[in-house]
């Protein structure tokens, strides 16, 4: 069997609707984080400020991501209308990638009771079906019965930067194995309701991630990773594979008298082998799918029979009650069945089997699960409005007071503008489910069907943060980022929601992201940008304007940065820009941060830094901060946080890596973060990388922006932005991995000399041609 075979019987198979309806509206949005069979009642509709008025039961129906579930309503009074204890009942499971048991950016899915027009809905799953009938005989022996439990737990990361991993693998594990300090793990889990005297085995589904390499010894038939698995202190199998990738195995033909009901412990032993020192490898996840018992001994449960066995009729007992709801997961329909009572006073449900090798769900009233929350359906975002817009805010309720603050001031400026809760996005874009292709879908509509004025800026309003299940940290995702995967690594990609031709990858809109986190920091950005913006105003061409005038080019210790950043400035920058080079030398390590800093004290209005970086660190000194002598040296957030600049804010292009790294759990921000957010000084906008950066293709992309910036002279921070995203050489991959911080429609601060006498000409005929300019770079893919 393989991996995603095994998989699949976990997987809600949803069908296409049976024929064309019409949705009167959505009445209710119902929140699921655990699998099960779900009700939920008028009551709970109540509670949640819905009133079901005089909704009839054979109109209501429920839908997950436009596409009708197998639902049933128990209309308990019998007046044919849906109220007091009338349940609605269904079964959720919570989100999935492809390959990965768990959603990478949430455990919630929405499920959308509905209100169907009679006459036109589909018909009610159960009817698709005949009805109960005698069916072949009942099996003497109820061991073909099957259930499964799953076992995973997140509690770490593994490298989620690392260029060799696959955009669908599951980056998150339950714990590590290693020579040094634990070459043994344990983990506990039930089996409820084995049957441990079945005729029939069992079988073990094992997810490793390999992440050492031992591949100087292949040749002689030494594999990368060996892992020894024990069940009850009984080896059961060996998994072993090859690389820096995932060890997947199914141990089969296990015998049930292993497992017990409770206290069952699963062992995974490094296997020690020689001229072998180094073997590290994640437990991502394991299942046991097992024979059980037709008794129940709760009131919930999922169980397979596999083979053959369609048309047959099987019988389930021990329910606690009479009420019983029982589900098809694989056809996606609700079954009839015949209830009886027995003599021990519980309850039997006999039923037909639809079809082979089929995955049911079976539920009391009692057992019933709760879902997450039941909320209703509204969204303020309109379908077609009247006039278009020209900048929008995408945010947080708790930001939303300073999202319509900003909005406002941009109005005063002559835009069109609107604010729209993520919440609203997820709900007109995507049926409710939040997930970042909701804030694609939504772009996409405003800019391909929307009115005039046309779409030009769109702000962010919130922080994310890859760690999307809370695993170590306590900062949530408010606005989530798309995730982009190219040959160098992944990167976190806003760039993406304006992308909407996968052929071209060309951004059609410049969308910028304040990473706040609290309320106060949003009031603290929007206050930075409306004094910086009335500053610029006021000063006009009579006031202080002398800071526009001066720029600094700052780099690494490295001649290859120098010269590329020299080029820039004989052919962009002399007479017309005030310039200072900030370059670091061994003689004095401190030199070249202490001139940034001055440069930001007595006002510039461009900063661009060629070099070596990390999250919080440019290596403006001479090495990378490995002791704190070398951390002082290097420009870092500390020294931004000192900055008290405001008003006179520059726009920063960090060019090297994790510079704009936002979505890092680590409550502490990044440099980038750091320069748009202090309030009291620091940067306007930020232009940089969210991960590793890459000297070819980002030198390259940096003299892009110069050329726009210098050349075009774009009267916009998103203006600057989209154009060099939008020049036929940028690259595809480079489109997507640079990230801008700030309001894209905030002014550039920069102003040329007076009689400046602009960019020297240079042959443009590359560009012309949507060739890439000639740039004397290494080729390599070298991080910078």
């Amino acid at each position: 069997m393989t991996r995603f075979a095994h998989r699949s019987l976990l997987a809600l198979a949803l069908s296409a609707p049976a024929a064309p309806w019409t949705v009167a509206e959505p009445v209710a949005e119902i929140a699921v984080t655990e699998r099960g069979v779900i009700g939920v009642s008028a009551w709970d509709l109540q509670r949640a400020g819905i009133d079901p008025g005089e909704i009839p039961v054979a109109e209501l129906g429920v839908t997950c991501a436009g596409v009708r579930v197998a639902s049933s309503v128990q209309d308990v009074n019998g007046d044919g209308l849906f109220n007091g204890a009338d349940v609605v009942v269904f079964f959720g499971q919570t989100l999935r990638d492809e390959g990965i048991y768990r959603n990478r950016h949430t455990d919630k899915n929405v499920y959308l009771l509905e209100r169907w027009v009679e006459g036109v809905m589909p018909p009610a799953p159960s009817e698709r079906l005949p009805r109960l009938g005698p069916g072949r005989p009942l099996p003497d022996s109820p061991v073909s019965l099957q259930r499964r439990v799953h076992i995973e737990r997140d509690a770490g990361w593994a490298d989620k930067f690392a260029t060799w991993r696959e955009a669908a693998t599951d980056f998150t594990y339950m714990s590590t194995l290693d020579f040094l300090r634990h070459s043994e793990r344990t983990v506990p889990f039930d089996a409820p309701g084995v049957d441990r005297h079945a005729g029939a085995p069992f079988s073990v589904a094992v997810m490793l991630f390999g992440r050492s390499s031992a591949s100087r010894f292949r040749h002689q038939g030494v594999t990368d990773h060996s892992v020894i698995v024990e069940l009850n202190g009984q080896r059961i199998g060996l998994v072993e594979w090859d690389g820096v990738t995932e060890g997947y195995e199914v141990l089969t033909g296990l015998d049930p008298r292993l497992l017990r009901v409770r206290g069952n412990e699963m062992v995974f032993r490094l296997n020690r082998r020689e001229r072998v020192d180094i073997d590290v490898v994640h437990i991502d996840w394991f299942e046991v799918q097992y024979p059980t018992f037709a008794a129940l001994t709760e009131d919930q449960a999922e169980f397979a029979i596999p083979g053959p066995s369609a048309g047959q009729t099987f019988e389930i007992t021990g329910l606690t009650s009479a009420d019983i709801h029982l589900l098809s997961l694989t056809r996606e329909t609700v079954l009839p069945v015949e209830v009886h009572a027995e003599p021990s006073g519980t309850y039997g449900a006999r039923f037909t089997a639809p079809c082979d090798d089929g995955l049911y769900a079976i539920a009391t009233r009692q057992g019933l699960s709760r879902p997450a929350s039941v909320e209703a359906f509204t969204t303020a975002m309109p379908a077609s409005p009247a006039e278009g817009i020209d900048y929008l805010i995408i945010t947080h309720s708790l930001f939303r007071p300073e999202a319509d603050r900003l909005a406002e001031f941009r109005a005063g400026q002559g835009m069109r503008t609107m604010v729209l809760d993520i919440d609203d996005v997820y709900d007109a874009a995507n049926f409710g489910i939040p997930h970042p292709d909701a804030i694609r879908e939504a772009l996409r509509r405003i800019v391909q069907t929307w009115p005039a004025p046309a779409l030009r800026h769109v702000v962010l309003m919130g922080d994310a943060s890859w760690d999307h299940h809370r695993i170590s940290s306590a900062n949530p995702t408010f606005i989530p980022t798309h995730y982009y995967h190219s040959g160098e690594g992944e990167y976190s990609s806003d760039a993406h929601f304006a992308i909407y031709d996968d052929q071209d990858a060309i951004p059609q809109v410049a969308i910028g992201r304040l990473p706040v986190k609290t309320p106060e920091e949003a009031r603290g950005a929007v206050d930075k940008i409306i004094a910086y913006e009335q500053d610029l105003a006021a000063a006009g061409a009579e006031g202080d304007t002398g800071w526009r005038h001066r720029i600094i080019f700052a780099a690494s210790d490295n001649p290859m940065y120098r010269d590329f950043l020299d080029r820039a400035v004989e052919r962009f920058i002399e007479g017309n820009f005030e310039l200072q080079r900030a370059y670091a030398n061994d003689e004095s390590p401190l030199d070249c941060t202490q001139m940034i800093l001055d440069a930001f004290a007595e006002g510039v209005s461009f900063v661009s830094y060629v070099g070596h970086g990390a999250r919080y660190i440019w290596q403006t000194g001479t090495t990378m901060a490995r002791r704190a002598s070398d951390y002082e040296a290097n420009f870092n957030p500390q020294y931004v946080d000192q900055l008290d600049n405001s008003p006179r804010l520059p726009i920063v292009f960090g060019i090297t890596c994790f510079t704009n790294n936002f979505d890092n759990p680590d409550p502490r921000n990044c440099i980038g973060e750091k320069l748009v957010l202090s309030p009291a000084g620091g940067a306007i906008a930020c232009i940089a990388t969210s991960s590793y950066s890459y000297v070819h293709s980002d030198l390259a992309f940096c003299d892009l922006l110069f050329d726009v910036l210098f050349t075009d002279e774009p009267q916009r921070v998103g203006d600057l932005f989209l154009g060099a995203l939008q020049r036929p050489s940028t690259p595809r991959d480079v489109r997507q991995m640079f990230i801008l911080l700030g309001d894209p429609a905030a002014t550039l601060p920069l102003t040329p000399l007076p009689g400046a006498p602009g960019p020297r000409p240079e042959a443009d005929a590359s560009e012309a041609s949507g060739e890439a300019p000639e740039i004397p770079l290494p080729a390599s893919s070298e991080i910078i």
